[in-house]
Parts: structure tokens; sequence; C-alpha cells
């Protein structure tokens, strides 16, 4: 009686997956197996002779100062990435150039005109009436914008 879901599950989510499984390359997992194993031998190496609880504290200390330096790092790079909006003039958070967003559009686009052409998608003529459409649309939207 306890398993029961307190309301209906839609019937895609037994598929539903949003990202991949992460797969790490090995050199990764052995280099961060290395890099703890020498962090841990460094500490123990320097709480050497050291009373429990002097211990306890000094640990504490040593992630205090990660956190802080970790949050002043992060904050850095936030302030850093903050651009003005062009038209309400507030600033937001952005972690690409424009340059680098028109550089990932480019190969996107590339990526897709390759698969619409090996699946043997066409697209529609512009004298299409669809195509007609959106292409009013789109300007209404974008004299809206302006």
């Amino acid at each position: 009686a306890g398993s029961r879901m307190p309301f209906p599950l839609p019937p895609f989510h037994r598929g539903l997956r949003t990202t991949g499984p992460k797969h790490n390359p090995i050199f990764i997992r052995i280099g961060a197996v290395i890099a703890g194993r020498i962090a841990r031998s460094w500490v123990k190496e320097q709480l050497k002779g050291v009373p429990r609880q002097r211990r306890r504290l000094y640990v504490i200390g040593l992630v205090a100062v990660f956190t802080g330096a970790s949050g002043l790092v992060g904050g850095i790079y936030y302030w850093v990435n903050l651009v003005p909006c062009p038209i309400t003039g507030r600033l937001r958070f952005l972690s690409t150039s424009r340059s680098a967003e028109l550089e990932m559009a480019k190969e996107v686009s590339e990526q897709q005109a390759k698969t619409f052409a090996t699946k043997g998608i066409k697209a529609l003529p512009s004298d299409d009436p669809k195509a007609r459409r959106v292409r009013r649309i789109c300007a209404k939207l974008i004299k809206g914008v302006h």
C-alpha cells in the first residue's frame, strides 16, 4: 500500500532521459585517484604528531579556506562575465562571447545541413505558402522586438 504514487505518472516516464550517462575517460579517473592520494599523504605528513583535537581544527580550517577561495574565484568569474542587456540595460551573466556563440551556431547549422542531406530531407521552396507564412510571422516578431 505504501509503494503507490500519489499521482499518476505520464506514459513516457520510463523512456525519458534528458542527458546521456557520463563516461569519464580512464585517464581522468586515474588522475583523480592519484591527486586524491597525493593530497591525503600531504595532509597526513602535515598533521604528523599533532593531537587529535588540533587535527580536527586544522582540517576544518582547510575546508573553510578552500570553500572561501572557491567562492571568491566563482564570484570574480561571475562579476567579470556580467554584460549589459542591449534592450533593458540590466546586467546579465553570459559565459560565452558573441563571436563564440556565432561560431557554435555556424557549426550546428552545418551539422544539421549534413544530417538533412544524408536523410534526404529537403527544405520548402521560398514561394511555398507555409514558408511565406513563417516569414510573415517572423517579420512581425522582429518588428515587435524593435
